[in-house]
């Protein structure tokens, strides 16, 4: 009977998702009545799962799910709110898309109650998917650009003037900022350094999802990765530093007298895992996050910013550094700029030094619906992790 329930609402939600992804395509975005069908579908199928569960507890099924399932469940489904939560927190996508990734995640061990990572890290091998694919598709769209820009003699101007002038300026700020930049690091060491310890000492056996989170660096890496633009001041802050200088002081004295053997052990772990996070965020913020945003940006300027225009990260990183707006870009959710934000915008253009001043904006926005119901599919039918596929060897 479980099996008829999984692989019927295995049916409904392909036909579901296609049409959310079809809205987000023609509409770019995903309306709340799209989500709320989602999350009635997921609670008639969760209603119809325990029936069969208590039926099967009383004889009357010989093909159902332990209550077990149900904690490992709840587990889950935790999880999959965070990540949306933090996705949509941390600019990355407007409130459908995060809504929508949470249900399609809460609905995977429905329609697979053994799949793998659940109940912990299901959530994580879905996200992973969802960008690998994404990010593979706008690497190929970049260089597809960039050999028609070749072949039409226009590469000089299109990309390499301007990747030239962009590193220029980045190797100059580089150059004035070495002292707080090398502080940045050791910022971001202590973190992994305090988990590490943390992880020695918290007994395993205080809860499985405590215990399961103090085991995974990768959630550590995903909420830095997503959240960076809002913990980013925190991390560049004196008293960030003066209690790094201090945490690793105090490690090291503990460690002297009462770990010496994991001391440099611990040590190193910590300093590899800073050196793998600022390998994932240039990677993966800076150029993937480039090359995403490329296709889809024009420029605006005086009298046509309007409420609901989503901004480009580098625009965003623009006002947020402008002491001229007081932190009311600190946050700029991808739903659009607020009418408080455009009024902003309007007078900085109407005040600007250039008369012709004009800011980058991405038209319409990133459908990203897609990819998730792709990252979803694929975590579901094949249980793996979509760099496994082209890299078989990794």
């Amino acid at each position: 009977m479980q099996k008829t329930i999984s692989l019927i609402f295995l049916a409904v939600f392909a036909l579901w998702g296609i049409a959310v992804v079809r809205e987000d395509a023609s509409l770019r975005k995903i309306s709340n009545k799209s989500i709320i069908l989602g999350l009635k579908l997921s609670l008639a199928v969760l209603a119809a799962m325990l029936a069969n569960t208590i039926a099967g507890y009383y004889g009357h099924s010989h093909d159902f799910l332990h209550f077990e399932y149900y904690k490992f469940f709840a587990y889950h489904v935790f999880w999959s709110i965070i990540g949306g939560m933090v996705l949509w927190y941390g600019e990355v996508w407007p409130a459908g898309d995060a809504k929508f990734f949470i249900i399609a995640s809460v609905l995977v061990p429905i329609m697979d109650p053994f799949a793998k990572g659940f109940p912990n890290r299901l959530f994580l091998l879905i996200l992973a998917n969802t960008f690998v694919m994404a990010s593979i598709y706008a690497v190929w769209n970049f260089f597809s650009s960039v050999w028609s820009d070749y072949r039409n003699g226009k590469l000089w101007e299109a990309y390499l003037k301007k990747i030239i002038e962009e590193a220029k300026t980045d190797l100059k700020i580089t150059g004035k900022n070495r002292i707080a930049i090398l502080a940045l690091a050791v910022n971001i060491a202590s973190v992994f350094l305090l988990f590490q310890m943390l992880k020695m000492m918290i007994n395993i056996e205080v809860t499985y999802g405590m215990s399961r989170f103090f085991q995974d660096t990768w959630l550590v890496y995903f909420l830095l990765f997503f959240l960076w633009d809002k913990v980013r001041s925190w991390f560049e802050s004196r008293w960030w530093t003066y209690s790094a200088v201090l945490l690793f002081a105090v490690y090291f004295i503990l460690g002297y007298f009462y770990f010496p053997s994991r001391l440099m052990i611990i040590f190193k772990m910590a300093f590899i895992n800073m050196l793998q996070f600022s390998l994932i965020m240039i990677f993966g913020r800076t150029i993937l996050g480039f090359l995403i945003e490329k296709k889809s940006v024009v420029w605006s300027g005086a009298g046509d910013i309007r409420p609901g225009m989503i901004l480009s990260s580098k625009t965003v990183k623009i006002f947020r550094d402008n002491p001229v707006f007081e932190g009311g870009f600190d946050d700029c959710f991808k739903d659009g700029i607020t009418r408080e934000q455009a009024d902003a915008i309007e007078k900085w253009l109407k005040n600007h030094p250039d008369p012709g001043a004009k800011i980058e904006i991405l038209e319409g926005g990133r459908p990203f619906g897609l990819w998730i119901y792709l990252g979803v599919l694929f975590t579901l039918l094949t249980s793996k992790n979509f760099l496994n596929l082209i890299l078989p060897n990794r």
